[in-house]
């Protein structure tokens, strides 16, 4: 779950690379 909390913390540039966390899910 801490992933979630640390991706909402990170900067707009790792979510353009990183997938959204719905696909975490």
């Amino acid at each position: 779950m801490d992933d979630l909390f640390n991706f909402n913390e990170t900067p707009p540039a790792v979510t353009q690379t990183s997938p959204p966390p719905q696909s975490i899910d």
